[in-house]
């Protein structure tokens, strides 16, 4: 992976990946969302937002520029609240990585809530885990919406251009690196190893790090 400040997406020479994770957006303007449709939101890729999402233009907060951004309404509950996703292990294609359900968060306390309607009636989107939670919360923790054809890990045929994509909402984090890696293989990432060996890549380079004996 590779690290970048959100201003560098109005690099005209910014790459092009296949994943990205967004894990602290929390201003979100009109501005940021184009700019993030434009540079990211393309090519069959997967943008997966952590749980903070949108939740202040800079001025007030609210669950508007998530609802906009995700194409969704989503809500803001100002209740802070220590949150874990559960995920529905190979029941989606994005999930496909996972051998066995898996759940994943912390125990640290924070908030507020931003939180994805409890009856999700958008046919685009699709619930990939359950939140847990110490709030009346029993709705969707692990969300996924295509937009135009979808990621390129989907079963849709043909190539990926402007606004095919997929967009991923976590409320909780850290994401583990299964569930991570899953998501990444579904926007068209080629996986170097199976066993969770550790690889760094580069231009002219490749090394790994052997977790454990095998071919």
């Amino acid at each position: 992976y590779r690290v970048y400040l959100l201003s560098d997406l109005e690099r005209e020479d910014f790459p092009v990946f296949r994943a990205y994770l967004l894990p602290n957006l929390f201003r979100l303007t009109s501005a940021r969302i184009n700019l993030i449709r434009k540079k990211l939101m393309r090519n069959g890729s997967v943008v997966i937002c952590g749980p903070g999402t949108g939740i202040q233009d800079g001025k007030k907060r609210s669950a508007e520029a998530a609802s906009e951004l995700f194409g969704f309404p989503m809500e803001l509950e100002e209740k802070e609240v220590a949150r874990r996703v559960l995920t529905y292990a190979g029941k989606h294609p994005a999930l496909a990585g996972l051998a066995s359900p898996e759940t994943y968060g912390d125990s640290y306390v924070y908030g507020p809530i931003l939180q994805p309607p409890l009856r999700l009636e958008d046919p685009a989107a699709v619930e990939l885990g359950k939140v847990s939670a110490w709030w009346m919360c029993n709705r969707a923790g692990l969300l996924l919406k295509e937009f135009g054809k979808g990621a390129a890990g989907n079963v849709r045929k043909g190539g990926r251009g402007e606004g095919d994509c997929a967009l991923v909402f976590s409320m909780a984090a850290p994401i583990s690196a299964a569930v991570l890696r899953s998501l990444a293989i579904y926007g068209g990432c080629a996986p170097w190893a199976d066993l969770g060996d550790v690889v760094a890549a580069s231009g002219n380079m490749v090394a790994v790090h052997s977790a454990r004996p095998g071919k």
